[in-house]
């Protein structure tokens, strides 16, 4: 089983922007906003990218990394994420994000989404393998009602 590290990961100290979007105002580090956002990363992720600005409205959170698929599930169990069936996907900041980037040629794709108590989204991912089903390219985002 694999491990997964909330709130700090190997290379990421309190203060630690490194792995911020470059020209994003990021006013929050990575293990932080993984904390306060209740996300947690498997210990394999790699090329790990984020945003995060808690003065913002709703504290918004967006993260991209790429993880084995082989560890897939486990990070959608650890943080309580199911498929999604609504047809929200393109109002999706995490949607919007991947689209941006592009998709893997021959990638298969898939919505997931943990629900707040008031059944609003709270945490997404849309999950992208790619053809060989080796690597999962992963984008996600999160708001808070109350950031604190």
């Amino acid at each position: 089983m694999a491990l997964f590290l909330m709130a700090s990961m190997a290379g990421c100290s309190g203060g630690d922007f490194a792995h911020q979007f470059h020209g994003v105002e990021v006013d929050v580090p990575l293990d932080e906003a993984l904390k306060t956002h209740q996300v947690s990363l498997p210990e394999k992720s790699r090329d790990i990218h984020y945003s995060a600005n808690s003065k913002l409205e709703g504290y918004p959170f967006l993260l991209t990394f790429e993880i084995p698929c082989r560890v897939r599930d486990e990070f959608l169990g650890s943080n309580h994420l199911r498929v999604s069936t609504e047809d929200r996907l393109k109002g999706s900041s995490a949607a919007m994000e991947a689209s941006r980037e592009g998709l893997p040629p021959g990638s298969r794709t898939a919505w997931f989404r943990r629900a707040g108590a008031d059944g609003r989204s709270e945490f997404e991912a849309i999950v992208a393998s790619d053809g060989a089903g080796s690597a999962c390219q992963v984008w996600a985002n999160s708001m808070r009602e109350d950031p604190s």
